[in-house]
């Protein structure tokens, strides 16, 4: 005797065994019997959809409620359906994971099968709210560097770090560190198409919500897709200056004639009347210090050459 398989298919079933299978004498108990139990149900049907488009997608989880909806959309932050993914991120939603829940979403082929087509991917990515995609890459993060260690060495470990680079990118774009990874990842060829429309998909959701704060915009049609690589040009940091070279004292001289002229001028005159009221040989080094205290600026000092001179052609005298 069949049952369907939900918590009311096993009521009726439990039932039917308690009363030890009895049926009405005549024939038509049992059609009588099915048709009662199929008047208050309201599944949908899973066959004739085409399950690569969302629209179709969405008719069947409607059936069950907007939770359901909620859920299978957040799943499309990773292309590769599990069912730890699937518990997790229903879990971490805060969507009650009841039996039923679980057999109307293990009904459909695309859970059943090793990728979700990444068209249909791209449309559920497209209507999920923030909020609830950050919390699903939240928990795909956690879950990939749960197996960090063992992919180490192997072949599968440049797809891990891809994918984890992916995620924390959209979880956060605007750190430094994440914006690079991607870049590398470009840059080396690294990432695949679909990959790289994904991250198309983040940029633009990202770009969208940063003008509509700054400029007022009320429609995301006013502003034009940003792919990843133009966004991440128009993120980039200025390329630094090079350290400004000191200039020599030719240069200095060159550039500043007058100053350094006048100092020198000074400096010299400066020293032959000292010299001259004092004695060339008492004060030889102290001339330089003098003068040197009562320059003010870096041109100015450049006088110190020429009392350097007068010092070192006075000594021999």
């Amino acid at each position: 005797m069949p049952f369907p398989a939900d918590t009311e298919g096993f009521h009726e079933a439990s039932v039917f065994i308690e009363n030890e299978g009895e049926l009405l004498p005549d024939g038509a108990a049992f059609d009588r019997w099915k048709a009662s139990l199929l008047i208050n149900r309201k599944d949908s049907p899973i066959e004739h959809r085409n399950w690569k488009r969302w629209r179709d997608v969405e008719a069947y989880l409607e059936g069950y409620g907007y939770d359901l909806v909620r859920w299978f959309r957040a799943l499309a932050v990773f292309p590769v359906p599990s069912w730890e993914l699937t518990l997790r991120i229903g879990h971490e939603l805060g969507i009650p994971v009841t039996w039923d829940r679980l057999l109307v979403l293990s009904r459909m082929p695309i859970l059943q099968s090793e990728r979700i087509d990444e068209r249909l991917r791209q449309d559920m990515l497209k209507g999920l709210n923030r909020q609830d995609e950050d919390t699903a890459r939240w928990v795909v993060q956690e879950e990939l560097s749960a197996v960090q260690v063992i992919t180490s060495g192997t072949h599968a470990q440049a797809e891990l770090e891809t994918a984890l680079a992916i995620q924390a990118f959209a979880l956060d774009p605007y750190e430094p560190a994440n914006q690079d990874a991607i870049r590398f990842l470009l840059t080396n060829g690294h990432l695949s198409r679909a990959q790289e429309a994904e991250l198309n998909g983040i940029t633009n959701k990202v770009s969208i919500g940063r003008n509509m704060q700054i400029k007022g915009a009320t429609s995301s049609s006013e502003l034009p897709p940003l792919t990843i690589k133009e966004w991440l040009a128009n993120e980039a940091p200025p390329a630094e200056s090079p350290p400004p070279v000191a200039p020599t004292e030719t240069e200095k001289m060159e550039s500043h004639p007058l100053p350094y002229g006048f100092c020198a001028y000074l400096g010299i005159h400066t020293a032959v009347g000292i010299g001259v009221a004092h004695g060339w040989n008492r004060y030889p080094l102290s001339l330089g210090v003098w003068f040197t205290s009562r320059c003010s600026s870096t041109e100015e000092r450049g006088g110190i050459e020429g009392l350097s001179f007068c010092q070192r052609n006075c000594r021999h005298r």
